[in-house]
């Protein structure tokens, strides 16, 4: 049985020599309101942010004018009873061609509720629609897991959350999809995820761009469903799963909710760390000041949080986590939280600093299965 975790205030992570205070006036530019002082003008630090995350993510990349455009193709390979009160359909996704894979298959699995039926047909009026959760898979250096893992079939029972998800039936029930990422599972190719990275980089590509494309072929094809509700569609993950839940959820509007567990620190922790990372963390030339007024700090991933803000969030981060470095764990906390109270949306925020390492506690998904009940 699993031990009680004890949660801890960030505040207490904060160290005298981190950059926090220095980003305590660059903060202030986040805070600009429209006239009814509910919604944040887009103007400013928004599309400032954006642009320079699009120029250093490359040329595969989600746009919103591709939406509904990329599946090429959406084969039902096989479908199944869990027993556990949810189907499991697997498909296979042809995505259109993204420069460095011309034949990209994407293999997915559906858990759906059993009263769903999960059949692809025309809608009739009045019929139920579904909320849906895309999970996506940690790192871990499992390369053959992929959505195995999230799915419960192999792996960390811990991780399984897309099977947990699946469970849960909450108010008749939530559709949970689950896929393969590039250089995982059945996408594994010779040389792997190093020879993948450079392969994307060498074409003016990154992991990152390629990875957010991906969630957004899988939001196209949960949109198409006529039993999901496409204006209620979040993502969450752990690890890599985290931290690619956040920079997919700012990628594509189309997300309503981001769940990331264990998935980030301040990029400046992590070199100050000298802390080696998965390929798809980097973006060539983010790290820098390019498009900043003078004087300002790098781009940080506080500024990609800050993009997401008012929207619902929930982040859960381990203390003794040595994978992503708490000093700026702590900093990323603190700065998102200021950001959603000024901005008056503290409900639709959920932050938890666990005493733990790169783990979800059962305490913490119980939170987030309340926060997605409410906010999904």
């Amino acid at each position: 049985m699993e031990e009680e975790t004890r949660f801890v205030a960030p505040r207490e992570y904060l160290t005298k020599e981190g950059s926090y205070r220095r980003f305590e006036e660059e903060k202030l530019e986040w805070l600009e309101f429209d006239g009814d002082d509910s919604a944040r003008s887009t103007k400013g630090k928004v599309a400032d942010t954006l642009g320079h995350i699009r120029r250093c993510m490359g040329g595969i990349q989600p746009r919103a004018e591709d939406n509904g455009k990329r599946i090429l193709n959406a084969k039902e390979e096989a479908r199944e009873e869990s027993g556990q009160g949810y189907a499991i359909h697997k498909y296979s996704l042809q995505v259109s061609a993204t420069g460095c894979v011309v034949d990209d298959w994407i293999p997915l699995w559906l858990l759906l509720p059993s009263s769903c039926g999960g059949e692809r047909k025309n809608e009739v009026e009045g019929e139920k629609r579904w909320p849906a959760m895309i999970v996506h898979h940690q790192h871990n250096d499992e390369f053959h897991l992929g959505l195995c893992e999230t799915v419960g079939v192999k792996g960390n029972p811990q991780q399984a959350l897309a099977r947990d998800l699946a469970m849960r039936q909450w108010a008749g029930g939530v559709v949970v999809a689950s896929f393969d990422a590039l250089a995982f599972g059945d996408r594994q190719e010779k040389g792997g995820e190093r020879f993948t990275f450079t392969r994307h980089l060498m074409k003016g590509n990154t992991l990152n761009g390629k990875y957010c494309y991906d969630v957004s072929c899988v939001i196209d094809f949960l949109a198409d469903l006529p039993f999901v509700d496409p204006n209620r569609i979040g993502i969450m993950g752990h690890s890599l799963g985290g931290q690619m839940s956040i920079w997919a959820g700012v990628m594509d509007a189309r997300l309503k909710v981001v769940v990331s567990s264990c998935g980030f620190s301040t990029l400046q922790a992590i070199q100050q760390k000298h802390q080696n990372h998965n390929f798809a963390l980097y973006l060539p030339g983010f790290l820098s000041r390019e498009g900043k007024k003078e004087g300002s700090r790098d781009w940080d991933i506080e500024d990609v949080l800050g993009v997401w803000a008012p929207r619902p969030l929930v982040l859960y981060a381990g203390a003794l986590d040595d994978i992503f470095p708490i000093e700026g764990v702590a900093e990323a906390f603190v700065w998102v939280s200021d950001i959603y109270r000024a901005m008056r949306a503290e409900d639709k925020l959920e932050v938890m600093l666990g005493e733990t390492g790169h783990g979800l506690p059962i305490c913490a998904k119980e939170k987030i299965f309340a926060f997605l009940i409410k906010h999904l």
